[in-house]
Order: structure tokens, then C-alpha cells, then sequence
């Protein structure tokens, strides 16, 4: 997930982070073209999120100048890359004593500062979260990063199949990926595969549900698949202009939400001796995919299974929030006609 600095720069930037139980990774990409000696990013963390008034042992204040020249880092533990539109930096911080996983919370701020204002001119550095600029001795007002697990990946290989609910024998090619409920003994799973050509994404989805119930009046309480997509894979906390929701149901009813509308979606649906089989071609709003591209992708089956009971099977977020929010999605890859490893 990008987050986006704020500031009244006339540049711009934004950072990434990962994590592994030695290191937390950061990458700052700056947009900024004119390069200049005085051009820096500051990253400032708090390794214990203890949000305190003054430094602690835990506390880092790392600076890193355009030019490769760092303060307060070793010299293997960051790298700085000149862009087309600016220049990135990426560095790692060990995390000492910290027995760091899942669910931690390290406070962390970025601040980049563009060298090229004149001398009379104050700066006005780009910044995440503390407006005030006092990251240098007060922790206090820095943002916090919460760590996650790595989201589950998919691959879509290239190739065209005809929309008719069948299994054509081109889906052999894509490696399946498995839908499993949420915290729960029984209810529907499914199997789904992914294909992509041109500007279309095709989606084979094969549910197990042998009791199938769609004469529900809200159509999310129907057995039904749901596609969301964010292609800009910007894993944000609400939906913007390019995320999606595609709801189909086992009597092959489409219902939509975000950019999703009829005239992108062209499904067809099977009833099988287990349950029901959907497969979908979905026109992509803003990406005409290459190999090598990849989206957010989650995929949600809805089971009604009477006397009010409701259950729900998910690929990657297992929050009930994926209808506005694209930031738990998997990923899915775009690959060439050959088959690869599956990832799940």
C-alpha cells in the first residue's frame, strides 16, 4: 500500500513499508525532477510506538540526502535510485530486541524536503503525519504502521475462453487458488482460476454449496459470488475512481457497486452436482494489462443457508469491510501463456 505525504511542496511523495522478523523496510519514492544538494528524506521511528515528548533508546532519526551521503544508518542498509520523475530511496532498520510479528504497532513519520527552494524562500517539507516538524525530539506525533501478513497472490495467465459456464480445457493452464470460510465448520468454499487478454480479465469460480437459496430480497443475503478489484493496487482504506464490486449469483443475477456497472461484466453460471460454477469476463476500467502487471483482487461467496443463517468464505480479507475497502485484497499477477508455481 502507497501512502501519500502531505505539505504545501510543490513536489510530492510517497512510502511503502514491509517487514520480516529481522527488519523493517522502507521505500520513499519522491517526485521531485530537479535535482538539488540539499534535497533529503528524513525517516523518523519508534520502534516501541511509546509516543513519548523526548527520544528513547528504541528511537531513530535517519536522514539520507539525494546525493547517497546518509546520517545516522550504515552505508549496506540503504540506497538511493534517481527516477524519471524524481528519485527513491529504500533503507532497512533492524528491529534490535524487538520481537516483532503480526499485529505490532511501530510509530513511524517521513519527511522530504526539497532543496531547490531559494535562499529567502523558507522550505516547506513534505511530511506524513506530525504538521508541527518537530519529529527530532518528540515521537508524540508520529502515525503508526500496524504490521500485517503478506496478502495471498494469484497468477492470471494469458489466453481467451468463451463465456458459457464450462470448464473449457484452457483453464487447466491457470493454477487454481481456494476460497475457504471465515472461522467456520461448514458453509460454501469455492476454487477459482484467473485468465487475462487484452483489457479482460476472465475469472472461473467453482462454489461447493449443494443447498442453494437466491429468493432472498437483498441480493447479498443470496447465494452469489462477489468480485471486488483495485486495479491500481493502491490498497487504499476507501474506493476510488478505479475499484469495483461485481456481485453474481447462482441464478446469475449481477448486481454492482464502485466503478463496476452491466456493461463491464459478461457471466454465465452452471448449477453442478455439488453446487454451481461461475465464470466471468470483466472489462478493466483503467489498466490494459502486461505481463508482469498486478491488481488487488478478493473474491467473497456468499451462503445462505436457511432459518436465517448466513455464512461467508473469502480469499485474502477476512474483514467484512471489502465492499469500501481495498487495503486487506490479495494480489494477482499477470503472467505469460506458460504455467507458473501457484502461490496462495
Amino acid at each position: 500500500m502507497s501512502t501519500t505525504l502531505k505539505g504545501d511542496s510543490s513536489g510530492s511523495a510517497s512510502f511503502r513499508t514491509l517487514w520480516d522478523h529481522s527488519n523493517l523496510y522502507i521505500l520513499v519514492d519522491v517526485q521531485d525532477a530537479k535535482a538539488d544538494v540539499n534535497d533529503r528524506v528524513d525517516i523518523f521511528v519508534d520502534l516501541n510506538n511509546g509516543k513519548t515528548t523526548s527520544y528513547e533508546a528504541d528511537d531513530r532519526h535517519v536522514i539520507i540526502k539525494r546525493s547517497g551521503k546518509a546520517e545516522g544508518t550504515e552505508q549496506r542498509s540503504y540506497h538511493v535510485r534517481e527516477t524519471k520523475a524524481g528519485y527513491q530511496v529504500e533503507l532497512f532498520i533492524p528491529w534490535g530486541g524487538i520481537q516483532a510479528g503480526s499485529g505490532y504497532e511501530v510509530g513511524l513519520d517521513i519527511r522530504v524536503t526539497d532543496g531547490g527552494a531559494s535562499g529567502t524562500e523558507p522550505h516547506h517539507p513534505l511530511y506524513w503525519n506530525d504538521r508541527t516538524q518537530s519529529q527530532e525530539q518528540d515521537t508524540s506525533k508520529y502515525g503508526v504502521i500496524q504490521l500485517a501478513p503478506m496478502p495471498k497472490s494469484a497468477q492470471a495467465v494469458q489466453g481467451i475462453v468463451h463465456i458459457d459456464g464450462k470448464k473449457d480445457a484452457l483453464w487447466n493452464k491457470a493454477v487454481p487458488f481456494e476460497v475457504k470460510r471465515l472461522n467456520q465448520s461448514e458453509g460454501a468454499e469455492a476454487v477459482a482460476r484467473a485468465m487475462w487478454s487484452g483489457e479482460y480479465l476472465y475469472l472461473l469460480i467453482d462454489v461447493t454449496d449443494p443447498n442453494i437459496i437466491t429468493d432472498r430480497i437483498n441480493p447479498w443475503d443470496q447465494d452469489s459470488v462477489e468480485i471486488f478489484l483495485d486495479e491500481n493496487h493502491q490498497r487504499t482504506p476507501y474506493f476510488q475512481y478505479d475499484d469495483a464490486q461485481f456481485r453474481i449469483s447462482a441464478d446469475n443475477v449481477a448486481t454492482f457497486a464502485g466503478s463496476a456497472s452491466p456493461g463491464r461484466l459478461v457471466s454465465a453460471v452452471k448449477k453442478t452436482n455439488k453446487g454451481y460454477l461461475v465464470e466471468a469476463r470483466i472489462k478493466l476500467h483503467s489498466l490494459t494489462p502486461k505481463a508482469g502487471n498486478v491488481l488487488g483482487l478478493d473474491l467473497q461467496i456468499n451462503d445462505n443457508q436457511g432459518g436465517g443463517k448466513q455464512n461467508v468464505a473469502k480469499w485474502n480479507d477476512t474483514t467484512n469491510e471489502s465492499w469500501r475497502n481495498t487495503s486487506q485484497y490479495g494480489i494477482l499477477t499477470f503472467v505469460g501463456k506458460e504455467r507458473y508455481p501457484s502461490g496462495t
